[in-house]
């Protein structure tokens, strides 16, 4: 459990700072990913994680306005 706390602490840091933060939204993203396919798999909700996610998303296009353009492949 502390490795997996450990973790998921590490790409939200990246997430916050300014310069690692479009890694760190594609980490967390990915981290959020494997939750909610975990919480598929065991049958639980999922609506919590599905938040968080969306608000990283949009955390992350307000943050950093280039990454819209590419999210939408133009």
């Amino acid at each position: 459990m502390r490795y997996i706390g450990a973790l998921e602490l590490f790409c939200s840091i990246l997430f916050i700072l300014p310069r690692t933060g479009i890694l760190g939204t594609l980490l967390v993203a990915a981290y959020m990913g494997g939750a909610i396919a975990t919480c598929l798999e065991h049958g639980q909700s999922i609506l919590v994680l599905c938040l968080v996610e969306a608000v990283a998303w949009i955390t992350a296009v307000i943050r950093f306005p280039e990454l819209l353009p590419r999210i939408q492949g133009k």
